[in-house]
């Protein structure tokens, strides 16, 4: 009897052994995912900014207001950072000064605005373009949307200045007060048409780093912000046009004494940039996209 249960004891062990082995040697069966830049994810980022489009665009209306002033305000924090950086050093030379805004300045904000989900308008005009491609929007739907965003991203950025204003934060330092009049005045005194351009080659930029944001894994920051920084870098660098920034930075500098009017503003910048980014947006990424990896 003894020896028995030693024998079925040890058919256990065997037993036991094999079921452990073969579990070991199983192959996953969990999907690989494709690797970061290959066609796959490449077709897996279009479908989730066609996702991110129809959740933009059909957030309740009230959220969608809080969110897009936040949003303004996120941008005009990174100009403001951009502002005082760059301004307190007006003796650098001028490559050094482009690069220390870019680093500085405007990607702290687009940053923060990814991070945190918030509403940009020039953004979102890649993203409403792929979702309408598709057919998960309409057009009417798009364009109530968009009104919201820009009237919220132009409220938060003129409220961040006024805070920033009655803070005395630039004033503190005259040669960012100066630096900020001159970029206002400028801005403003510049051909339609310049300003234009330069809208629609920056807008194309930005809607890009957003774009490169969705191929990184939702929870990878650093990857978030490597995808954000150069491309922004470079259209600070380039001197390009982004309507809500402007919409921070040229009240600034109005605010601080800049020779400058509300109508030169709107109709010397504020229009022309924000066509030129409305135009890039749809057409140089949205429709491109759309073009390029739809299966219709």
């Amino acid at each position: 009897m003894a020896d028995q249960a030693v024998d079925k004891d040890m058919s256990y062990a065997l037993m036991d052994d094999h079921v452990a082995t073969t579990s070991f040697n199983m192959p996953s069966t969990a999907p690989t995912p494709p690797q970061a830049c290959s066609p796959a994810a490449v077709k897996t980022t279009y479908e989730k900014s066609v996702d991110l489009g129809v959740k933009k665009c059909q957030q309740p209306k009230l959220k969608m207001l809080m969110s897009a002033v936040l949003s303004g305000a996120y941008l005009a924090f990174g100009g403001a950072v951009s502002i005082m950086i760059a301004g307190s050093a007006p003796d650098l030379n001028p490559g050094v000064r482009r690069l220390i805004q870019g680093l500085f300045g405007l990607p702290i904000g687009l940053t923060m605005i990814v991070l945190t989900g918030t509403q940009l308008f020039t953004g979102n005009m890649a993203f409403f373009t792929v979702a309408v491609w598709e057919k998960r929007v309409t057009f009417l739907e798009v364009l109530k949307s968009s009104g919201v965003i820009y009237f919220g991203n132009f409220l938060g950025s003129v409220l961040f200045a006024l805070m920033i204003w009655g803070g005395r934060i630039i004033e503190s330092d005259p040669n960012s007060a100066a630096f900020i009049t001159n970029v206002a005045e400028y801005r403003t005194h510049t051909h339609w048409g310049i300003m234009f351009m330069r809208g629609l080659l920056c807008n194309w930029f930005v809607c890009l780093a957003l774009w490169q944001n969705m191929a990184a894994g939702p929870n990878d920051i650093v990857s978030k912000a490597v995808a954000i920084y150069p491309t922004i870098l470079g259209f600070v660098a380039l001197q390009m046009e982004h309507s809500i920034s402007n919409m921070y930075m040229i009240p600034q500098g109005m605010m601080l004494g800049a020779d400058t009017t509300t109508g030169r503003f709107l109709w010397n910048n504020i229009v022309p940039v924000s066509l030129g980014n409305i135009i890039s947006g749809i057409l140089f990424v949205g429709v491109a996209k759309g073009f390029i990896f739809s299966k219709k």
